[in-house]
């Protein structure tokens, strides 16, 4: 039996109705924009084609980072054991140790660029773009990146395995927690999940920082009423 995957976003729109009073197909449902969401799949045209090339570029964009990373690591390039998801939380907080710290893109520019040591600790995003195309990494640009990839460099596949393992579970028992007894893990679960599925194309930095962030300021806002209701 096969299966056929489709994107909701790239269903083809409903075919207008041509007899005043047609019958209304059940196994259609209209969706957003009034495109097609059909579940009985009798009708494969519906599917924008997965040989279109602006479906075929999107795919090869989300996927390449992925796919340098396996390439370039550790072929080219150490594993990192970890030390991505610790700069991750000593650069989430600014400036620790009262000392204003350097960019580490002027820092890398400034140097040779053979010089592989210079760049063997950046970020995994620069990293990759620094790889891939020098030119952009000197402008800002940047190639972006993936939480898989981020995974692989620190620990190989192994990595990528553990690494969803303890989300998932972390997921699964915020699952099962009763959010409406608790406001504040509700609001810090609307605000930090939407930062974490942006780790598709991000590193795991790009989670990390905002959530430390939100999770200070509901820890102020808690103490600072606390303590007002003290008073009172």
């Amino acid at each position: 039996m096969g299966v056929r995957i489709g994107l909701a976003f790239n269903l083809k729109p409903l075919a207008p109705a041509t007899a005043a009073g047609a019958s209304i197909d059940p196994s259609v449902t209209a969706g957003p924009n009034g495109r097609a969401l059909r579940y009985d799949l009798e009708q494969p045209d519906l599917y924008a084609e997965w040989d279109e090339p602006a479906t075929i570029d999107a795919v090869e964009r989300a996927l390449r980072p992925l796919g340098e990373v396996i390439r370039l690591v550790p072929h080219d390039d150490p594993y990192r054991y970890g030390h991505t998801f610790i700069e991750s939380f000593m650069h989430a907080i600014p400036n620790l140790g009262g000392q204003i710290g350097s960019s580490q893109r002027q820092t890398v520019a400034q140097s040779d660029f053979l010089e592989t040591s210079r760049f063997a600790n950046l970020p995994p995003s620069d990293w990759l773009t620094y790889r891939l195309v020098p030119e952009k990494y000197g402008t800002g640009e940047g190639v972006g990146f993936t939480a898989i990839g981020e995974a692989y460099l620190n620990f190989g596949y192994a990595g990528v395995v553990g690494f969803f393992a303890l989300l998932g579970y972390m997921i699964t028992r915020l699952d099962c927690a009763n959010l409406k007894s608790s406001s504040w893990l509700l609001l810090f679960a609307c605000v930090s999940f939407w930062h974490l599925s942006r780790t598709v194309r991000d590193d795991f930095s790009n989670w990390v920082k905002p959530s430390l962030f939100l999770a200070a300021m509901i820890f102020a806002i808690a103490a600072l009423r606390r303590m007002i209701w003290k008073r009172a």
